[in-house]
C-alpha cells in the first residue's frame, strides 16, 4: 500500500485528499442535520399540529354550538307553545321531523315533559325516559315556557346528536389521524392505538363534551420529508462536486503533471550524470593521489632526505590526505543525496565499537594534552545497525571536539532508554556563536576560521546529519556562544 501511494501521481494524491476532506464535511453536516435539525423540525411541526388541532376543536365546538342554538330557537317560538298547549301532537311531531331532516346527520328531535319522559316523538319512543338514549346520543335541550305564563314550564325540547357522527371526524392528510377520546371507556369509542413513529398532540374539550380530548397524530417520516430532501440535495451536490473536481484535476494533471514528469526525468538523468561524473572524477583523482601519498611516504623514510626535505614531504602528505578525505566526503554526500547509500543491518556490540573509535581518536587527544572522561550507562549493549556508518558519525563528532578544544576537558557519554541510544560529547572548546548554529549542517559551511584550525572542508556535520537520518536518528549541536564550549548529541536506535 505504501509503495502504491508513493508511486501515485501527485494530482491523484491531491484528488484523494480533497475527496476525503469533502466526505468528512458531508458526514459531519449530515450528522449535524439529523441530530440537531431533526429536533428543531419536530418541535416546530408539533407546534403546527397544536395550531391545526385547535382549529379542528373550534370547528367542532362551533358545530355543536349551532345545534344548541337551533334547539333554543325552536323552544322560544310562540307557535311551539300554542301547539303544545292545544295538545296537537301531530303538528309538533311534523315540525320536529322536518327540522331534523334539515339538520341531517341522523339527528333526533324530541319533546319531553318536565319529568324527562318523552311525549312527542316517533312511535316507539313515546313514554321512554330521555336517559334511554344516553349511550348513543349527545344531548342538547331547551326548556319550553308557556307564552301566557313565563314561569310555567311546559316541558323540554331535545336535540339528540348521534355519537357515531363524532367517530368519523378526519383530516384531508392521509399521514394524519384525528380522533375523539372520551374520559372513560366508551363502547362507541374504543381505545385508539398510538403509533410510536408519530407526533401526537391532545386538547381537552370542556364545552358540550367535558373531559373529552381531541387528538391529532402525524407520522414523523412525513414531518421529516423536508429534511430528507435537504439530505438528498447535499448528496447530489457532493457527487456533482466530486465529479467536476475529478474532471478539473484530470485536466490539470495532463497539463501540469506531464511537464513535471519530464522535469523529474531530466532531474533523475542529471543526478545520474552527476553521480557518474563524481564517481569517475573521484576515481581519477584518488589514483594519482594514492601514488603521491605512497611516493611521499617512501621519500620521507629514505635515508637521503634531510630534515628540510622531510618537512616539505610531510606537508605534501598532509595536503594530499586532506584532499583525498575531501574527495571521499564529496562522493559520499553525492551518494546520500541520490539515496544510493543503504544501511547494512548487522548485530553490533556498542561498547566494542566505542573502543575502536577511541583507539583512532585517542592519539589526537593525547597530542593536545586535554583531559578526557568517558561515561557509559547502558541497559543493552547489543544493537542492530551499520557499524561503518555509526563509526563515521561518532568519529566525526569526537574529532570535532578535539579539533576545536585547545585546553580543558572532553566528556563522552553513552546511554540508552529502551531502543533509543544517546551518544553525546561535551567540550570546553571555542564554542559556536548563536548566529552560526543555524547553518551548521549546510554543506561546506565553516563556523570557524582561526589559525588554530586547519584542514576543515565544512562537510563533516552535513554528512553526519544525513548518515544519522539513514540510521533512524539525528545530530544536535548546542553551544552557549563563543568560548562557551559545545555539546554534540547523536541520537540513534537499533534498526
Amino acid at each position: 500500500m505504501k509503495i502504491f501511494w508513493r508511486n501515485l501521481p501527485i494530482a491523484y494524491k491531491i484528488f484523494i485528499a480533497i475527496l476525503l476532506f469533502l466526505t468528512t464535511i458531508e458526514i459531519i453536516a449530515t450528522a449535524y442535520v439529523w441530530q440537531f435539525e431533526t429536533k428543531v423540525l419536530l418541535t416546530k411541526e408539533k407546534q403546527n399540529l397544536k395550531r391545526e388541532l385547535n382549529s379542528y376543536k373550534e370547528r367542532l365546538i362551533t358545530h355543536l354550538d349551532m345545534l344548541q342554538k337551533e334547539i333554543n330557537f325552536l323552544a322560544k317560538l310562540e307557535i311551539m307553545d300554542d301547539i303544545i298547549a292545544k295538545d296537537i301532537d301531530q303538528r309538533i311531531l311534523t315540525l320536529l321531523e322536518r327540522k331534523s331532516a334539515d339538520l341531517g346527520e341522523n339527528i333526533l328531535m324530541l319533546f319531553s315533559d318536565n319529568n324527562d319522559t318523552i311525549r312527542i316523538a316517533k312511535k316507539g319512543y313515546i313514554g321512554l325516559p330521555i336517559k334511554a338514549f344516553k349511550s348513543h346520543y349527545l344531548f342538547f335541550h331547551s326548556t319550553v315556557f308557556a307564552s301566557f305564563d313565563k314561569n310555567k314550564k311546559l316541558g323540554k325540547l331535545w336535540l339528540l346528536y348521534p355519537y357515531k357522527n363524532l367517530q368519523h371526524i378526519k383530516t384531508n392528510n392521509i399521514a394524519k389521524s384525528l380522533w375523539l377520546q372520551p374520559p372513560v371507556q366508551f363502547l362507541l369509542f374504543p381505545q385508539h392505538p398510538i403509533n410510536k413513529d408519530a407526533l401526537v398532540v391532545s386538547m381537552k374539550i370542556e364545552k358540550f363534551l367535558p373531559n373529552w380530548s381531541l387528538n391529532l397524530s402525524y407520522l414523523k417520516s412525513e414531518a421529516l420529508k423536508s429534511l430528507k430532501n435537504i439530505e438528498s440535495v447535499q448528496l447530489y451536490t457532493f457527487f456533482i462536486t466530486t465529479f467536476l473536481m475529478a474532471i478539473v484535476i484530470f485536466i490539470l494533471s495532463k497539463k501540469l503533471t506531464l511537464p513535471l514528469l519530464e522535469v523529474l526525468k531530466n532531474s533523475e538523468k542529471e543526478l545520474e550524470a552527476k553521480e557518474t561524473f563524481l564517481s569517475t572524477i573521484s576515481h581519477e583523482l584518488r589514483t594519482p593521489l594514492g601514488s603521491i601519498l605512497n611516493l611521499t611516504q617512501h621519500l620521507t623514510i629514505s635515508r637521503n632526505a634531510d630534515d628540510k626535505s622531510r618537512k616539505m614531504l610531510h606537508g605534501i602528505e598532509t595536503s594530499a590526505q586532506h584532499l583525498l578525505a575531501m574527495i571521499n566526503n564529496i562522493l559520499q554526500l553525492s551518494k546520500l543525496e541520490a539515496k544510493s547509500v543503504i544501511a547494512q543491518k548487522e548485530e553490533i556490540n556498542i561498547e566494542d565499537l566505542l573502543d575502536e573509535i577511541l583507539e583512532i581518536v585517542k592519539p589526537l587527544i593525547d597530542d593536545k594534552s586535554i583531559a578526557f572522561e568517558k561515561k557509559i550507562s547502558l541497559t543493552s549493549t547489543h544493537i542492530v545497525s551499520d557499524s561503518n556508518l555509526l563509526k563515521q558519525v561518532m568519529i566525526n563528532i569526537l574529532s570535532n571536539a578535539v579539533k576545536y578544544t585547545h585546553h580543558g576537558k572532553i566528556t563522552l557519554t553513552l546511554t540508552n532508554k529502551d531502543n533509543q541510544y544517546l551518544f553525546s560529547v561535551k567540550d570546553t572548546g571555542i564554542g559556536i556563536s548563536k548566529e552560526k548554529q543555524k547553518q551548521l549542517f549546510t554543506p561546506f559551511f565553516q563556523a570557524h576560521h582561526t589559525k588554530h584550525v586547519h584542514n576543515s572542508s565544512g562537510l563533516g556535520l552535513a554528512l553526519s546529519q544525513k548518515v544519522a537520518k539513514l540510521l533512524g536518528g539525528k545530530v544536535v549541536i548546542k553551544s552557549e556562544g563563543k568560548n562557551q564550549g559545545t555539546l554534540a548529541i547523536f541520537v540513534f536506535k537499533s534498526l
